[in-house]
C-alpha cells in the first residue's frame, strides 16, 4: 500500500533531540521472558504417570514475531539534499528511502543549492509505503539570534604605560567582520535557519584596564553591561587592539577567547573576547581571500554553544578529550577548518555509524537569550540542576584546625561550597582572607555528562607539592575514574588567588575550567 503526501500545511513540531526508533510497547526480549514464564508454569502443572515418575512434556520455544515496519520515501525540488530524522542527519540525500518502525517522525531537508531548510510530522503506518514530497511550503522561517559587538577603543595593560589604541575606522572594520561572518557564513551554514541581527556599543571615552591575562574577561566587561538584561542578547564580543605586528604599544599577540559557559555574564549571554592585530583591513582581507581562514568570529561562538549549550539542549556534540570544537583533526577535517564550522553547525560530522553536531533543528528549537529567559526545556541541564541541588542546595561553611605550614601553628580554616551553574565548588581559606595558605584545596564541577574535580594536596600559600585532576562519567551507569597528576608548575597557576570567596566577591571561575579542560585534555 502508497500513500503520497505533498503539498500539506506545516505543522508546528516540537524539539526532539533524540532519535526514537522504537515506538511499540514490550521488546521482543520482554515477550520472550513472558512466554517462557508461561511455558515453565504449565508444564509445572502437569500431572504424573501411573508409574509415580513425573514426565515433562516438551516445550516448543516461541517463536519472536518481526516488528512491523514502513518505508517511507522522502524528496525534495533538489536532489542531493541531507534528510534529518528527528533532528538527526541521517547521512542520507534525496531522494532516499527509510525503513522505520510505526510511529510518527520529524522529517528535515537542508537544501544545498538555495541553503534552505524543510520540515515536516509524518506518520509511518506498518507494511505501508509513504513518498513524502518536501516543498516550499515546508520551510522554516528562521529564529532570531541577537548579537552586541562593543568596540574598545582604549586599552591598556596592569601596570603599562601605554594606552593601545583603536580608531574609529578599525573598529567599523572589526564590526564588519563580525557581521560578515554570521550573514555570509553561519546563517548558511544553518540552512538559514538562524537569523543574525546585531547592535553595536563602543567604549570610545575611557581607557578599559586588561585583565591579567591580558584580556577583556566578563569581570572587565560587565561595569560597561549595567543597561543590558536577560534575554537582551545570545552573545555579547568584545574587540581590543592587541598591536600584534607593530612596536608601538604592543601588548600581546593575537588572541580570541570564549567562556564556554552561556551564563558566565549577568545577562546569561554567551561572551568571547578578541585581541587582535595592529593591521586591521589587512588582516581581515587575508583571511577572507578564497576563504583561507575567516572562521575567528566563528571558531569563538561555537566554543559558547557546541561545548556546553547544545550539549545542555540534549544534542551529541563531537569531542575528543573533552574538546569539541578544536577536535577537528580527529575527524579528519583540516585547514582552514570552514568545512568543520558548517558540518559541526549543521549537524553532519560522522562518528562511527551516526552523525553528531548542533542541526538545523537545534538552532530553531532554542536560542541562548530564550534559555536565560526560562523559556527552553534542558533535560540533561535539568538532571544535573537536580543532582546538584540535592548535593549543595545552598552555600554550606565549615570550619576546623589545620596545622599552617607559614604560621608554625594550627589556624582555624574555613571551607565554603556554593552551588555553581550545575555543580558546585568548594573553596578553603583562612577566616581572614589575607593569605591562601591551603592543606588542601578542591574544585569540582559537573558538567553535564562528567563530573571534573582538581584536588591540590600539600599546597604551601598556593604553590602545591602535588595536583591531582580526574575526571568521572555524570550519571553513568558504571563510575569510573580517570586520575592525572600535573606537574607542579602547571597546577600552581589554577587556583592561586588573594579574594575573599566567602564574603562574597566575585566569582571568576570560568577561566580556571577552561584551563582544567584543557589541561586534561593534553594529559589524558
Amino acid at each position: 500500500m502508497e500513500r503520497h503526501l505533498s503539498n500539506k500545511p506545516n505543522r508546528q513540531l516540537s524539539n526532539k533531540p533524540n532519535i526514537q526508533l522504537s515506538k511499540h510497547g514490550a521488546s521482543p526480549l520482554l515477550s520472550l521472558l513472558f512466554l517462557g514464564i508461561i511455558g515453565l508454569s504449565l508444564a509445572g502443572c502437569g500431572s504424573g504417570g501411573d508409574d509415580g515418575q513425573t514426565s515433562e512434556p516438551a516445550v516448543t520455544p516461541p517463536v519472536a514475531t518481526p516488528t512491523p515496519e514502513g518505508s517511507l520515501t522522502v524528496s525534495a525540488s533538489e536532489s542531493g539534499a541531507a534528510i534529518y530524522l528527528d533532528g538527526r542527519f541521517t547521512g542520507k540525500l534525496t531522494p532516499a528511502e527509510l525503513t522505520l518502525e510505526p510511529g510518527e517522525y520529524t522529517i528535515g531537508v537542508g537544501l544545498n543549492q538555495s541553503e534552505q531548510y524543510l520540515r515536516r510530522t509524518v506518520q509511518v503506518e506498518a507494511d505501508q509505503t509513504i513518498s513524502l514530497a518536501l516543498d516550499e511550503s515546508d520551510r522554516q522561517p528562521p529564529k532570531a539570534w541577537k548579537a552586541l559587538f562593543i568596540g574598545v577603543a582604549k586599552v591598556q595593560a596592569q601596570g603599562a604605560r601605554c594606552v593601545s589604541q583603536y580608531q574609529t575606522e578599525q573598529l567599523d572594520a572589526g564590526f564588519d567582520f563580525f557581521r560578515w561572518s554570521f550573514k555570509e557564513r553561519v546563517e548558511p551554514y544553518s540552512y538559514h535557519t538562524m537569523d543574525w541581527q546585531f547592535e553595536r556599543l563602543d567604549i570610545t571615552n575611557e581607557v578599559v584596564t586588561l585583565s591579567n591575562d591580558k584580556l577583556i574577561g566578563p569581570a572587565e566587561i560587565e561595569p560597561y553591561l549595567t543597561s543590558v538584561d536577560k534575554g537582551d542578547y545570545d552573545l555579547i564580543v568584545s574587540f581590543f587592539r592587541g598591536g600584534a605586528g607593530s612596536d608601538e604599544c604592543y601588548i600581546d599577540d593575537f588572541k580570541g577567547i570564549a567562556w564556554y559557559d552561556y551564563r558566565v555574564l549577568n545577562s546569561d549571554a554567551s561572551y568571547y573576547t578578541i585581541r587582535f592585530y595592529d593591521d586591521v583591513s589587512g588582516r581581515i582581507e587575508a583571511a577572507k581571500a578564497n576563504d583561507r581562514d575567516p572562521g575567528m568570529y566563528i571558531h569563538e561562538w561555537l566554543h559558547t554553544t557546541a561545548e556546553w549549550f547544545f550539549p545542555d539542549q540534549g544534542y551529541a556534540q563531537p569531542s575528543s578529550d573533552g574538546q569539541v570544537v578544536h577536535a577537528a583533526e580527529v575527524y579528519d577535517y583540516s585547514w582552514p577548518w570552514m568545512s568543520w564550522y558548517r558540518d559541526l553547525i549543521r549537524g553532519q560530522v560522522k562518528q562511527q555509524a551516526s552523525y553528531v553536531g548542533i542541526g538545523p533543528d537545534a538552532l530553531l528549537g532554542c536560542s541562548v537569550s530564550e534559555d536565560a529567559l526560562g523559556l527552553c526545556s534542558s533535560a540533561a541541564g535539568q538532571a544535573a540542576s537536580d543532582a546538584s541541588s540535592q548535593t549543595a542546595p545552598e552555600a554550606l561553611i565549615q570550619t576546623s584546625l589545620l596545622y599552617d605550614k607559614i604560621a608554625g601553628q594550627q589556624v582555624p580554616w574555613q571551607t565554603v561550597s556554593r552551588p555553581y551553574r550545575d555543580g558546585r565548588v568548594t573553596f578553603g581559606q583562612l577566616p581572614s582572607g589575607e593569605q591562601l595558605c591551603l592543606n588542601r584545596h578542591t574544585v569540582s564541577y559537573l558538567l553535564g555528562d562528567g563530573a571534573l574535580a582538581l584536588t591540590l594536596d600539600e599546597s604551601l600559600c598556593g604553590e602545591p607539592s602535588s595536583a591531582r585532576l580526574s575526571f568521572t562519567p555524570w550519571l553513568a551507569e558504571e563510575q569510573s575514574s580517570r586520575v592525572i597528576t600535573l606537574p607542579i608548575d602547571q597546577a600552581s597557576r589554577l587556583l592561586t588567588s588573594k579574594k575573599t570567596f566567602i564574603e562574597g566577591e566575585h566569582l571568576s571561575l570560568d577561566e580556571i575550567l577552561i584551563e582544567l579542560r584543557a589541561l586534561m585534555a593534553h594529559s589524558l
